[in-house]
C-alpha cells in the first residue's frame, strides 16, 4: 500500500473508531436508542469498539515507529476485545464465585498496559528529568489514598464472605493503582507538564475513577448502561497514545509543582491516617496511606542527601583541586562582601619564572610548587581571603594598613626554596595593589586595576606596584612616552641592526647576524639579552620574539627580492614560546615569499633549551646556531644529541690572539665542535692577528667590528651588493 493511501485509510479509521463510540454513547440513552436489553446487540457493539481501537493502536503505533513500546498497547486492546466476547458468549452477567476467563484477561489487559507504560516511561527519561520517580510514587499513592477513602462504599459493596471474589476485587484494585503510580512517576519526570501521551493516561485514569465512583452510587447497572460508554471513551483514549512526535520539557520554573504535589499528597495521607482514627474508613485507603507516609519519609531522605550533595559540589566548584584554595568562582563569591568594605585592599600575585620550572623539571614538579606556595600564603595571618585564580596567579583580599607588611611576608614565603624531587628550586613574584575606595569597591575593578599594576611591577623587574590613584579614569592628554619592554612592542620602538658574517678563509659574505636593541630610558641601549630579564613573563617574550621575527624576515625577503638572498640569524631564547615561535616563523616566512633555507635562528645554550623547540625549528628548513658556547665541554657533549648546525664562540675564548700557541681553550671547542659536524662561528674580531689566529686552528666564520659594524637594512642592502660576489673589505686595525 502506497504511502498515501495508508494515511487515507488511517484517517478513515479514525472516522470509523469514534463513529462507533458516538453511536455507542447513543444507543445507550435511555429512551433514544433502541431496547438496551439487547443484549447481542450490546456485546457486538463493545466487541466492535475494542478491536477496532486495537488495529488503530497498531496503525498509529506502526506509522510513528514506536511499535516497540506500544504493542503492549495494541496486546491490552486484544485482551479487552476477548474478555468481550467471552463475557456474551459464555458467561452469565454478575459476578460468579471462583476466578473467571474474563478475570484472567482483564488481568492480562492491565499487566500489559503497565508494561508499555513502563516502556514509554523509560523511553522518556531519555529526554526529560529522571530524577523525580520518587516524587512521582508519592504522589501516585496519595491520590490512590483519596479515591480510596473516596470509594470506599464501592469497596465495601464488591466484597462478599467469597474470599476468592474478594481476591478478584481486590486485584483489580491493584493492577489500577499500578497504572495510577505509572502515570504519577512519568508526569513526575517531566515536572508535571503535560504532553499529548500524558494528557491521554489521566484521561484515561480519569474514566476509570469516574466509572468506579459512579458504580458505587449507581444501583442495577447493566451491559447497555450508559455507564458503558465511559469505559468505552478509556479503550479510545487508549488507542490515540502512540504517534505522538517526543518534545522535550521546556525549561520553564515548575518549582512549585515539583515541590507542592509532593507536599500536598503527604498532606493528605496524614489527613487521611487521622481522620481513620476517629471515624471508619476502608482498610484499603488505610493502608495506601500508610505507605504513602512511608514513601514520603524516605523521599525526606533522600532530599537530605542531595542538598549535602549539592552544598558538596558547590564546595567543589568554588575550590581549587590542586591547592585547596578557592578558585576564581569562590573567589568571587566569597569575596564579594569583604571587598566592598572600604578600608580593604586586594593583591594579585604572579609568580616569576614559574614556566620554566614547568618546563624543565615537569607539570607534576610544577603542581608541587604551587601547592607548596599555597600552604604557605594560606599559613600566614594577614590575608582574610587567599584564592588561587588560576595558573600561578593568585589573589588575596586582606585591610589596607596590613599591606605592606604583607607583601613583604608574601614576597619571603615565595622566595624561600621549595624542594622539588631532591632539587632545590627559587622562584620570585610580583604583586599589583589595589585599593578600596580609590580604585573601586567590587572585585571585577579591583582585579581590573591590579593587574595593571601587577604588568607595571613585572615591566619593572618584579615586586610591588601600586595602582595609579586615577587607574579608574581614562587616560587623558598625550600619551606618555615608552616606559617599558610591554610598551616598547606596542609603539614597535624596538631597534634591530645587523652585522655581516664572513668565511676565514676567503672573506665572503656567508650570512649576517640581527641585532635586537631597544633604547632604554636611563640604561641606554639594551641588548636582547640584556632585555629579557626585564621582561619577566612568557607572553611578553612571545611578543618581542614576534615583533623581531617580523622586522627581519622582512629584510631577507628585501635581500631575496634583490636577487642578493643572505640568510639572517637573530636571537630566539629558548623560552619563546616553543611551536608558537617555530609557527609564527612559518607563517611570516610564508607571507613574505621566502624560501626554507633563508631563516636560520641561534639560541642560547642554557637550563631550559628543549630539543623540542630545536627539532621544531630544525624541521623549517633553516639552520640553527648555538650562541656563547663557552669552555664547559658538557655543553658540546649535549650538541650531540640535539639538531645544530653551528655554535658561536666569544672572542674572550681566545687567549692572546697574538701568539697562536697559547690561544685558550679555543682550539680545542673548534676540534671538538668540527668532530661533531658543526660548524665554528667566532664573534667579536677585531684585529688581523685574530683572523691569521683562527684560521691556524680551523674556524669556519668570523664577524666583528674588523668585518663591519652594526648597520641598518638598509646600509646592510647596499653592503650585501657591493660585496656579494667578492671578498669583504675589511676595517684597519
Amino acid at each position: 500500500m502506497a504511502d498515501g493511501a495508508r494515511r487515507t485509510f488511517v484517517t478513515w479509521w479514525h472516522v470509523w473508531c469514534l463513529a462507533l463510540i458516538i453511536g455507542y454513547a447513543v444507543r445507550t440513552i435511555p429512551g433514544v436508542g433502541p431496547d438496551h436489553a439487547v443484549a447481542w446487540l450490546d456485546g457486538g457493539w463493545q466487541i466492535a469498539i475494542s478491536l477496532s481501537c486495537a488495529l488503530l493502536c497498531y496503525l498509529r503505533a506502526r506509522a510513528a515507529r514506536t511499535l516497540r513500546i506500544w504493542i503492549w498497547a495494541v496486546g491490552a486492546l486484544c485482551a479487552e476485545s476477548a474478555a468481550k466476547i467471552y463475557f456474551f458468549c459464555f458467561a452469565s452477567f454478575g459476578f460468579r464465585s471462583g476466578v473467571s476467563p474474563v478475570d484472567i484477561l482483564i488481568f492480562v489487559m492491565f499487566a500489559q498496559l503497565i508494561v508499555a507504560f513502563a516502556l514509554f516511561g523509560i523511553h522518556q527519561r531519555r529526554h526529560m528529568d529522571n530524577s523525580a520517580d520518587l516524587d512521582g510514587l508519592l504522589v501516585g499513592c496519595g491520590l490512590i489514598t483519596v479515591l480510596s477513602a473516596l470509594g470506599g462504599p464501592w469497596i465495601d459493596r464488591v466484597l462478599t464472605n467469597d474470599d476468592t471474589v474478594n481476591a478478584v476485587m481486590i486485584g483489580y484494585v491493584a493492577v489500577q493503582a499500578a497504572v495510577f503510580v505509572e502515570v504519577s512517576i512519568i508526569m513526575a519526570m517531566r515536572r508535571w507538564r503535560f504532553s499529548p501521551e500524558c494528557s491521554l493516561m489521566v484521561l484515561g485514569l480519569a474514566c476509570g475513577v469516574v466509572w468506579m465512583l459512579l458504580a458505587a452510587v449507581v444501583s442495577g447497572a447493566h451491559s447497555g448502561d450508559p455507564l458503558d460508554d465511559i469505559l468505552e471513551l478509556r479503550t479510545l483514549l487508549i488507542a490515540l497514545l502512540p504517534g505522538w512526535s517526543q518534545v522535550r520539557a521546556q525549561p520553564t520554573d515548575a518549582r512549585r509543582l515539583v515541590i507542592g504535589m509532593p507536599l500536598l499528597t503527604s498532606a493528605v495521607a496524614v489527613a487521611v491516617l487521622t481522620i481513620g482514627a476517629f471515624h471508619p474508613i476502608t482498610g484499603f485507603a488505610i493502608w495506601s496511606a500508610a505507605i504513602t507516609v512511608l514513601v514520603a519519609l524516605a523521599r525526606l531522605a533522600i532530599s537530605y542527601s542531595q542538598i549535602d550533595a549539592a552544598a558538596q559540589l558547590r564546595i567543589l566548584a568554588e575550590t581549587d583541586e590542586l591547592t585547596g584554595l578557592p578558585n576564581r568562582r569562590g573567589f568571587y563569591a566569597q569575596g564579594a562582601e569583604l571587598a566592598a568594605r572600604s578600608g580593604t585592599a586586594l593583591l594579585l600575585i604572579d609568580l616569576d619564572k614559574f614556566k620554566v620550572v614547568n618546563d624543565t623539571m615537569g607539570h607534576a614538579s610544577g603542581d608541587d610548587l604551587l601547592r607548596v606556595i599555597g600552604r604557605r600564603l594560606d599559613d600566614l595571618a594577614g590575608p582574610q581571603l587567599l584564592a588561587r585564580l588560576g595558573g600561578d596567579e593568585f589573589a588575596v583580599v586582606l585591610p589596607a594598613s596590613a599591606v605592606p607588611e604583607c607583601t613583604r611576608q608574601i614576597l619571603d614565603e615565595i622566595e624561600r626554596p621549595a624542594v622539588l624531587d631532591g632539587v632545590p628550586v627559587r622562584i620570585g613574584a610580583s604583586i599589583g595593589v589595589a585599593y578600596n575606595p580609590d580604585h573601586g569597591s567590587d572585585i571585577p575593578q579591583l582585579l581590573r586595576v591590579a593587574d595593571e599594576a601587577l604588568y607595571r611591577a613585572k615591566d619593572r623587574g618584579g615586586v610591588v606596584a601600586y595602582a595609579a590613584p586615577d587607574s579608574l579614569s581614562p587616560p587623558s592628554g598625550p600619551i606618555a612616552p615608552v616606559a617599558g619592554p610591554r610598551e616598547a612592542v606596542e609603539a614597535d620602538a624596538l631597534t634591530v641592526t645587523y652585522r655581516p658574517v664572513v668565511a676565514v678563509g676567503d672573506h665572503r659574505v656567508v650570512s649576517a647576524q640581527a641585532l635586537v636593541h631597544w633604547k632604554h630610558p636611563t640604561r641606554g641601549a639594551l641588548c636582547l639579552s640584556d632585555l629579557l630579564p626585564l621582561v619577566g613573563t612568557d607572553p611578553l617574550i612571545d611578543a618581542l620574539t614576534t615583533s623581531a621575527l617580523r622586522t627581519v624576515l622582512s629584510t631577507a625577503a628585501d635581500l631575496h627580492r634583490r636577487a642578493t638572498p643572505l640568510p639572517i640569524s637573530m636571537d630566539i631564547s629558548s623560552s619563546a614560546g616553543g611551536s608558537r615561535a617555530t609557527g609564527r616563523i612559518r607563517a611570516m616566512r610564508f607571507l613574505r615569499g621566502l624560501p626554507p633555507d633563508r631563516s636560520p635562528v641561534h639560541d642560547d645554550l642554557d637550563a631550559a633549551l628543549t630539543a623540542r623547540l630545536l627539532r621544531e625549528l630544525r624541521e623549517l628548513g633553516g639552520c640553527i646556531d648555538i650562541d656563547d658556547i663557552g669552555p664547559d665541554f658538557s655543553a658540546l657533549a649535549r650538541l650531540e644529541r640535539l639538531p645544530v648546525t653551528a655554535v658561536q664562540i666569544d672572542r674572550a675564548l681566545l687567549g692572546d690572539a697574538d701568539d697562536p700557541d697559547h690561544v685558550g681553550p679555543a682550539e680545542s671547542i673548534i676540534d671538538a665542535a668540527h668532530h661533531l659536524g658543526l660548524t665554528v662561528i667566532v664573534d667579536g674580531v677585531e684585529s688581523h692577528a685574530i683572523v691569521d689566529t683562527l684560521a691556524a686552528i680551523g674556524c669556519d666564520m668570523i664577524a666583528g667590528p674588523l668585518i663591519a659594524e652594526p648597520m641598518t637594512a638598509d646600509e646592510l642592502f647596499e653592503w650585501v651588493a657591493r660585496n656579494v660576489d667578492r671578498p669583504a673589505p675589511v676595517q684597519p686595525t
